[in-house]
């Protein structure tokens, strides 16, 4: 006779010591029985308390991608098996997510077609299942299985799992990571070189960015008394960079599109993107580029208007960002670099740049050039932090054993 899943949890869980355990060998079966397909009542085979291999669902088609992955969905929505053994205090969202990485790790491993599409299946139907437990997930969860459809080119496989996340957008960690889905999005029509799908983007980003522009002129006038209008105005007059935009161009740099990223750029007012990830980004890819004139041309506007939202970041950490992502370029030519251009653009240099930099030259074992920019710091009159000088000490003695300090 089979027993309930969460007796089978629970008596896995319970060691000689009769205690629940938290080690990593219960997490490790945790995932083995989500990998197994045991989302829907497996059988306790013995009193060994190890669950068997389960056999695969049944799925509507074993030979189409499509319906397999469609039905695995279906299962996953259906159980409440996931609900009842968070119900009975076991949490299993981490599980959830390693199960899931564990079946991608599987699928690119192999390359057996029906093995692969047993994995992704496998993954799919978790992913279900938690949505439909009320099991809080997140982009670490979603992101590595889209990722993997992307890099596949399993368009409607892509699009599948999409949609189904659109459907549950009452849960609060879809609904609010919606808008990175274009992001996603971004990222497959690149991998498919769709150039008229990623020009047609960029130029619905521009059309509306200047339609913002030009009903904020219009802000100070009365509302007009319409259903949805006035609602529709304050977002206009926003003056922050729409989400969407914001993760269709973090794809665009990620990807080197140059092009398009400035065409965007020229339009688009950078001081209003709020997010320091996307400088970032966006910084990296000119260095990558080597569009020095446009970098210096954001360079002075982010500095004349500041990072006021960002108390903890400044302009110089855009600057490393851009040195040390230009191509063939040493860790001593991109501090001179890094240096040129604080002058040039008359900004003043953080700790926080300068932390970057030496944390830069140890990674690159060039712990020289480390003492160096840890001497420069001085020389300016920055504040050089205590844990900064003792990783770069650190590394030099693991790497030259004190030689480098005592010449």
């Amino acid at each position: 006779m089979s027993k309930s899943f969460i007796t089978t949890f629970v008596r896995l869980a319970i060691r000689s010591t009769g205690k629940p355990s938290n080690t990593a060998a219960f997490a490790a079966r945790n995932v083995r029985a989500l990998n197994t397909s045991a989302i829907s009542e497996p059988a306790l085979v013995d009193n060994s308390s190890e669950i068997s291999q389960q056999i695969s669902p049944q799925y509507a088609s074993k030979t189409s991608w499509s319906a397999k992955l469609r039905s695995a969905l279906d299962n996953g929505a259906k159980t409440s098996a996931i609900s009842r053994l968070e119900s009975s205090g076991f949490e299993l969202a981490d599980d959830c997510q390693a199960a899931i990485l564990l079946n991608i790790e599987n699928a690119q491993r192999s390359n057996d077609e029906e093995y692969v599409t047993d994995q992704i299946a496998k993954a799919f139907e978790i992913i279900a299942a938690m949505k439909g437990s009320n099991i809080n997930g997140n982009e670490k969860v979603y992101g590595p299985l889209l990722h993997f459809l992307i890099d596949k080119k399993m368009v409607e496989e892509f699009h599948m799992l999409v949609e189904a996340m659109r459907d549950d957008s009452d849960h609060y960690w879809l609904r609010e990571k919606l808008a990175r889905l274009g992001y996603y999005k971004m990222l497959l029509w690149i991998k498919l070189k769709d150039e008229e799908k990623i020009k047609e983007v960029c130029s619905m980003i521009i059309k509306r960015f200047k339609e913002k522009i030009a009903v904020e002129k219009n802000c100070s006038k009365p509302p007009v008394i319409r259903r949805g209008w006035e609602i529709h105005r304050m977002e206009l007059c926003n003056k922050q960079c729409p989400k969407l935009t914001k993760h269709y161009l973090l794809a665009l740099c990620e990807k080197d599109q140059h092009k398009e990223v400035l065409r965007i750029l020229e339009t688009l007012d950078i001081t209003r993107v709020e997010s320091f990830r996307l400088w970032t980004s966006i910084f990296e890819h000119l260095g990558r580029s080597l569009a020095e004139s446009v970098a210096k041309k954001l360079l002075r506007e982010l500095n004349k208007n500041g990072l006021s939202n960002y108390r903890e970041h400044d302009v110089s950490e855009l600057i490393f960002s851009y040195v040390t992502s230009i191509p063939n370029l040493s860790i001593g030519s991109a501090f001179f670099k890094f240096k040129e251009l604080l002058n040039e653009l008359d900004i003043t240099p953080s700790t926080a740049s300068y932390k970057k930099l030496i944390n830069y030259s140890c990674d690159s074992r060039k712990e020289e050039i480390g003492l160096s920019i840890l001497q420069h710091m001085y020389e300016v009159g920055l504040k050089v932090p205590s844990n900064d000088a003792v990783y770069l000490f650190r590394s030099i003695e693991k790497n030259y054993g004190f030689n480098l300090v005592c010449a």
